[in-house]
């Protein structure tokens, strides 16, 4: 059966191989001292170390409120629903349309599709996914107001 391929992990490596080059060019090429650099370059690690805890902790605590559990799977399906979400929402931007109610609903539905192909999630947490992003109708109707 075709199963689709993420881009996710070759975009996250290239995003880092990116970083770390331009962190030794940076280094390399600095007119601080070795030693401001190495501060610099520890403070700069700490403070993406606490970056990446937090948005960690944050996916946990979504991944808990709608699924009531955090595992492999849920935050599987949770990760997996975002990717769907933010390619539906790239089309939609691109057809330049005003997002209603149906078209948002037509969104849900083709995101929930996506999830579905290969059987890899539960229906109780697919079902679960599916009244979370229809819950968050309300809240981009008002921000639209």
């Amino acid at each position: 059966m075709y199963e689709r391929q993420s881009n996710f992990w070759p975009a996250l490596a290239g995003m880092a191989i990116g970083a770390i080059g331009g962190a030794a060019a940076m280094f390399f090429l600095s007119p601080r001292s070795g030693r401001a650099n190495r501060r610099l370059l520890a403070r700069k690690m700490e403070e993406w170390g606490d970056y990446l805890e937090s948005e960690s902790e944050a996916i946990a605590e979504r991944v808990y409120d709608i699924f009531g559990e955090v595992n492999e799977s849920t935050t599987a399906l949770f990760n997996d629903a975002r990717r769907a979400w933010e390619i539906q929402i790239r089309k939609f931007e691109r057809t330049l349309d005003k997002l209603d109610k149906k078209t948002y609903q037509d969104m849900v539905d083709d995101v929930m599709e996506s999830l579905q192909i290969g059987k890899r999630y539960a229906e109780d947490d697919l079902s679960k996914m599916k009244r979370y992003l229809n819950s968050q109708w309300r809240k981009l109707a008002a921000s639209m107001e």
